[in-house]
């Protein structure tokens, strides 16, 4: 039972719970959504980040790589999306030779 996990009388939860159960679950839904929000932002800017510094060794400008890696990821992530749902790995394929030549656009050979 959650009330003796978590040390507390009925009587305490309700207080801070009116709505009883579903209040509980409502709040422990909220709280680990924020959790995994922010695991998945932090999962994300480490990624742009990688790519971001990944982009500099070629010699884009810092203020191209970031909007760069935004885009990259951003399409890959849509890319797996749409392979999935089609199960092929050509819109991967597809995804990963326009994103080369869009990276190649900055005078540099792409990044591996």
């Amino acid at each position: 039972m959650a009330t003796a996990t978590a040390r507390a009388t009925l009587g305490s939860v309700y207080h801070f719970f009116p709505g009883g159960k579903e209040a509980v679950a409502v709040a422990a839904i909220t709280h680990g959504d924020q959790e995994f929000s922010a695991l998945l932002r932090a999962a994300l800017r480490g990624w742009e980040h990688l790519v971001h510094d990944k982009l500099l060794g070629p010699g884009i400008p810092a203020g191209d790589a970031q909007g760069l890696a935004t885009t990259i990821i951003s399409a890959l992530e849509g890319a797996e999306v749409t392979a999935q749902v089609v199960r092929s790995e050509e819109p991967l394929c597809a995804t990963g030779r326009q994103l080369a030549r869009l990276v190649g656009s900055y005078g540099t050979p792409p990044v591996s």
